[in-house]
């Protein structure tokens, strides 16, 4: 199924990131970043589910987490 802008623009806020529940626990780890809650919102297939903008960021500085990443060839 196609998504229509007209459609998108019901969820979408210019300039602001809207994440899930896990992706929120995932940038908590990583550190740096802050959330607004968003509100519960309806996910087809998972129900009512809550969300989060993403509000700010790391500095330039933020070194974040480190995932150490295994060679293909080995």
């Amino acid at each position: 199924m196609a998504v229509s802008p007209l459609h998108l623009k019901q969820f979408i806020t210019p300039m602001k990131v809207h994440i899930s529940q896990t992706t929120k626990e995932i940038l908590e780890i990583v550190g740096g970043y802050s959330f607004e809650f968003r509100g519960y919102q309806e996910v087809k297939g998972k129900g009512s589910m809550p969300t989060f903008w993403v509000s700010g960021s790391p500095s330039p500085s933020h070194k974040g987490l480190r995932i150490p990443v295994k060679n293909a060839t080995e």
